[in-house]
């Protein structure tokens, strides 16, 4: 596997090196007048490269002149309608005597049952503090879960 030479010898060198010294010349024009006079394509980046490993000062970007506009004046400030939605509990619908997760609420057994969609909970009412029904605990935590 052959590498490509490098265009970089002493004639790129010094020819770089003068086109640097003009401070008018951003390092886009630098790339594109090389790229001209030595017949290759050499890019911005490669021109950045070379500037930072022979240790010549970075140069500032020149500003562009923007056109002046006028400002656009202020749009007018209205208050937004917030929207009204009424949430109804859904009802309590048991299939094969389990509920859906839309369907628990926060008092809710949350034992499940299934491995596949839909899954279904017990829905039975929990414990305080639990969420499991006392039946559940008792699964979950071991027979003596109310002792400890």
């Amino acid at each position: 596997m052959s590498r490509r030479p490098s265009p970089w010898n002493d004639k790129t060198h010094d020819l770089f090196r003068a086109l640097c010294a003009e401070k008018t010349l951003s390092y886009t024009d630098i790339a594109r007048a090389m790229s001209a006079e030595m017949g290759i394509r050499i890019t911005k980046n490669a021109c950045i490269g070379k500037a930072r490993r022979l240790g010549l000062p970075m140069r500032k970007t020149p500003q562009r002149a923007r056109k002046r506009t006028e400002p656009a004046p202020p749009a007018e400030i209205t208050t937004p309608r917030l929207a009204v939605w009424s949430v109804s509990e859904p009802p309590m619908r048991r299939v094969n005597g389990y509920l859906t997760l839309l369907e628990l609420k926060h008092t809710s057994c949350r034992y499940p049952f299934g491995e596949r969609p839909p899954y279904l909970y017990c829905g039975k009412p929990a414990q305080k503090a639990k969420p499991y029904c006392p039946d559940h605990c008792d699964v979950v935590y071991g027979r003596n879960w109310g002792n400890r």
